[in-house]
């Protein structure tokens, strides 16, 4: 009887273990997917609105991973006039050094 209890307290564990792994796994995947869009949704905006030089800036702009950053680079192709005005947006929402992700974000 006691083993069993032994072995019951360990499955319960084990998948409480497992169950945070799991909400740890999507969640990442969530944001995945989010920043993923959003990027995509720049480089849309890019090509629309300032073809093949809009474009170039998207090796830059991959390498941001904070979401509500690029969401700001996003919502900043609806109101800059021209490419000049779009970098100096992004400029002023760059921070000094964008942090590089810890090695649980990548």
């Amino acid at each position: 009887m006691m083993g069993e209890d032994i072995t019951i307290q360990k499955k319960e564990v084990f998948m409480t273990v497992a169950e945070q792994l799991r909400r740890e796994g999507f969640e990442k995947g969530v944001q995945f997917g989010m920043r993923n869009g959003v990027l995509n949704a720049i480089e849309m905006g890019l090509k629309i609105r300032f073809g093949a030089d809009g474009l170039k800036l998207m090796p830059r702009i991959r390498k941001i991973q904070n979401i509500e950053r690029l969401r700001a680079i996003q919502a900043a192709l609806y109101t800059v006039k021209d490419l000049s005005e779009f970098h100096q947006t992004m400029a002023a929402k760059s921070p000094k050094r964008e942090p590089r992700p810890s090695s649980d974000e990548t």
